[in-house]
Order: structure tokens, then sequence, then C-alpha cells
């Protein structure tokens, strides 16, 4: 029994030593294979001097495959096969057909991995570029988010009272700080103007320094709006440019 624990343990040993070098050994292979693929990406994506070199064939093989175009069909055809496949095509030699389709594998494989890292450099450089574009765009179109104390503001609304998204949009009008004039549509007296202001919380001392009116509306919806007012969603809001007046995204 003494000496069998003595051969177990001996063999837990050996099978130890057995997988740390079969560990060190896939490492060591790892490491030559990945340099291996940086010599490949690095040789192909190099220019070199010769048309020859660049397809990584001889010189002699470069002038049969001129020599072909000038005297064959692949003169003609030639846009649409590579040097390998004409040249394999006057090759009776397996060996040099197989050499020409390895070579062509090679190059397709390295234009294919170039093509897949170049998307997704594309792919990122897209995602910036339409973010800038976007928060352009946004900067351009008149917006509550780029409206400030400087602009002059004609907002619509119908009579009644300020239902929650009314009040939320009209506070976020004030926080900017410009002259709002506030047209009340189909109101009948000042009473349906105050009532409605005062749903929609507009502060009194703006209103007393001529930063906010208050009006009825009299034809200056026609005025600014292509849409009839039916088509509208209300409130609706305008601010005035040096070109006249632009719908304000709220």
């Amino acid at each position: 029994m003494k000496a069998y624990f003595i051969t177990a343990s001996m063999f837990l040993v050996a099978a130890s030593a057995v997988s740390n070098a079969a560990d060190k050994a896939t490492l060591q292979n790892t490491s030559v294979e990945q340099n291996e693929l940086r010599q490949f990406f690095q040789d192909y994506g190099e220019l070199k001097g010769t048309a020859w070199e660049n397809w990584k064939l001889t010189e002699k093989e470069w002038t049969r495959y001129t020599e072909i175009l000038e005297k064959t069909p692949f003169g003609i055809w030639q846009h649409t096969a590579t040097p390998y496949q004409i040249l394999a095509a006057y090759s009776n030699s397996l060996e040099e057909q197989r050499r020409y389709a390895r070579l062509e594998a090679m190059l397709d494989q390295w234009r294919e991995d170039n093509a897949l890292r170049f998307q997704q450099i594309y792919n990122d450089e897209r995602e910036v570029v339409f973010a800038r574009y976007s928060a352009l765009v946004r900067n351009l179109s008149p917006s509550i988010a780029n409206t400030g104390s400087g602009d002059s503001v004609a907002f619509f609304t119908h009579t009644g009272e300020c239902n929650p998204r009314c009040v939320a949009l009209m506070q976020r009008l004030l926080s900017t700080g410009a002259h709002i004039d506030i047209y009340v549509m189909g109101a009948k007296s000042e009473q349906d103007i105050f009532s409605w202001a005062e749903a929609a919380s507009i502060p009194v001392d703006r209103v007393r320094a001529g930063q906010i009116t208050l009006n009825f509306e009299k034809g200056q919806f026609k005025e600014l709006s292509a849409l009839p007012e039916m088509l509208v969603e209300m409130p609706i809001a305008y601010i005035r440019r040096s070109h006249g007046y632009e719908r304000l995204a709220l």
C-alpha cells in the first residue's frame, strides 16, 4: 500500500509538470502566432518598389503575366481577374497553381481584415460626426435650449385652463429670460386672459415690467404660421429672427 501512495504522488507531480510545460508551450506558440500575424499585416501593408513585389511575385512571373495580357484574351478579361488567376490559367504545374491560390487567399484575407478594421474605425468616427452634426442642428434650429434673454418670442395658446404640459412648457420658456408676447386664442374678455396667466404661473412683476405681454389674438397667428390653426397642437411659439419669425421647438 505504501508503495502505491508513493507511485500515485509521483504520478501527480509528473502530470503537473507536463501541464505546466504544455501551458508554457501554448504561451510560446501564441506569442509566435501573434508575431507572425503582425508581420503578415506589416508586410502586406508596405508599399514595395515594384508591382511584382507588391503581388509577392518574382520579376520573371510578372514578365510572364504581362506577356499573357499582351497575347491572350486575358488582355480584355484582365479587369475581372487577378495576376494570380491569369498565371494559374496558363500554368500546367499544380504546385504553381496551388502557390498562386495560396497567395491570393492571403491577399484576400489581408484585404478583408483591413476592410473590417476600417469599418470599425468608420463606425466610431461616424458616431462622432453624427453627434457634432446633431449638436450643430440643435443650435441652429430654434429651441428653448438656445433661447436667451436677448430673444423675443410670440407664444400662442387657447383660452381656458393651462394644463400640466402647458405649464411645464411655459416655465421652461420663462426660465430663458426672453421677452414673451402671449396671445390667448379664443379669449372673450381680459378675465379669460388673466385666468389663463394665473393658471400658467406667469410672474406679475415681469408683466408689469413689460418683459411679458398678455394679449388677445387678433390674426397674429395667421401672420406667423404656415399651417391653419386646426392642424396645430397648442401651445405653439415662434421666435423672432433677423429675417422674420421661426417656429420654436418646445
